[in-house]
């Protein structure tokens, strides 16, 4: 059984495979199995993938294009990896991923959660949090959500396989920010999460990305996907008896700050109906009001909305 399966789903990104693949095929620790989801490309990103299966740890599956949700689920029934890494074909890894998540795992953790750049076509951006930790799930989970963390992009981690059938974890089908509808739920399941201060995932931004391009429609679909991430967390973490009343006040709140920023992407007349929805659903009421300034951004926002996105733009 491999350590590692690199799960990579590819639609039309032939421009960016053989940097995608070749960070895969180099790491400096060889145990590891590349699933390689070909989700119905148009392009001659098969070509590309042709000249890596010849080493057998290159796995190639083939599927109708369904979306970036069910090629990752395609390919998590595949794994045979005591751990799961998400890796999107446009972007690429460092080549001691695997060498440096190795020694880590060996604490028989359920999750792991490492660091990033953004990669532009000048410079590097160092997406770290600066600090390295182990405990529970929740607890990560509330540390990441204090300190503002990077935390849902499901490529920020890696998760034990055995943890992850247990829980019967599934991306929600044709969906954008699928990794938003189930990152936080996954890490409330853990038992134990480590937080490692390795730049370790290069996520490059590409204008033409088919993942990252945007239209009205687009952003319209995404706005409406947030809140069918919200709604489904939102369940999963008030029916489970198991979690503290003050975690959940802390995360409801986290995920109501989520649903309300995204909102600032939509026109002026949809923006209207958009928060007149969460106001008649409460969702302004999940947001904390333990000091005085939250109580005034509370209020502000409820109240005068424009004059807090201005103050308080985030």
């Amino acid at each position: 059984m491999p350590k590692f399966s690199f799960i990579i789903p590819v639609y039309n990104t032939e421009k960016y495979l053989n940097r995608c693949l070749n960070s895969v095929q180099n790491q400096t620790l060889g145990e590891f199995e590349a699933i390689i989801i070909d989700d119905g490309s148009t392009d001659n990103s098969k070509q590309v993938i042709d000249n890596y299966l010849q080493d057998n740890r290159f796995k190639y599956i083939y599927q109708i294009n369904s979306g970036l949700s069910e090629a990752r689920n395609t390919g998590i029934k595949q794994a045979s990896g005591e751990y799961l890494l998400f890796l999107d074909s446009d972007d690429y890894v460092s080549l001691e991923l695997c060498e440096i998540l190795s020694k880590t795992v060996e604490e028989n953790i359920d999750v792991v959660k490492f660091q990033c750049k953004y990669i532009y076509d000048n410079r590097e951006e160092n997406v770290n949090d600066g600090i390295e930790f182990k405990d529970t799930g929740t607890s990560v989970l509330l540390k990441l959500i204090e300190i503002k963390s990077l935390l849902e992009p499901a490529w920020l981690y890696a998760y034990k396989r055995e943890f992850w059938k247990e829980n019967n974890f599934k991306y929600i089908k044709n969906i954008y920010h699928e990794d938003f509808a189930l990152t936080p739920y996954i890490l409330s399941k853990a038992k134990n999460v480590k937080v490692i201060n390795k730049n370790l995932y290069y996520y490059v931004q590409v204008e033409n990305s088919i993942t990252r391009n945007i239209n009205y429609e687009k952003t319209k679909k995404k706005v409406q996907d947030i809140m069918t991430g919200f709604e489904f967390n939102y369940e999963k973490i008030n029916n489970n008896e198991n979690l503290s009343n003050e975690f959940k006040k802390i995360f409801n709140s986290y995920l109501a700050n989520i649903v309300i920023n995204k909102g600032q992407e939509l026109s002026k007349i949809d923006q209207d109906e958009y928060y007149l929805n969460l106001k008649n659903k409460n969702i302004y009421e999940l947001l904390m009001d333990d000091s005085i300034l939250r109580k005034l951004k509370k209020l502000l926002l409820k109240h005068n909305r424009g004059l807090y996105f201005r103050i308080f733009k985030r």
